[in-house]
C-alpha cells in the first residue's frame, strides 16, 4: 500500500516536471534539482535584468521562486564566485 503511494507520487511528479510546471504534494511545493537548461535561462536573464529583480527573473523561468532564482545564483552561477579549496591559513581562520 505505502509503495503504491509512492510510486503515485512519483509518477504525478514527474508528469509536472514534463509539463513545466511546479509539482505540490499533500500542499506543499516539492523541491526539484536545477536543470542546465533553466541554469542558462537563469544566467540569461539576469544578464538582461541584472542580479536585482528576483521576482521579475522568476517569472521567466516558471517553477522557481524569486527566492529560489536568487539563491541559485548567489550561491553556484555568479560568475564573480571563487571557486577554490580553502588554504591551510583560510582552515585557521575558519576555525
Amino acid at each position: 500500500m505505502a509503495g503504491e503511494t509512492v510510486q503515485n507520487t512519483l509518477t504525478l511528479i514527474k508528469a509536472a516536471n514534463d509539463r513545466g510546471e511546479a509539482t505540490k504534494v499533500d500542499g506543499r511545493r516539492v523541491r526539484e534539482a536545477w536543470s542546465k537548461k533553466e541554469d542558462a535561462v537563469l544566467c540569461d536573464l539576469v544578464s538582461k535584468f541584472g542580479p536585482r529583480n528576483w521576482n521579475l527573473i522568476a517569472k521567466g523561468i516558471p517553477p522557481r521562486s524569486g527566492k529560489s532564482c536568487r539563491l541559485r545564483w548567489c550561491n553556484q552561477l555568479d560568475p564573480c564566485l571563487k571557486r577554490k579549496p580553502f588554504t591551510g591559513n583560510m582552515s585557521f581562520v575558519c576555525l
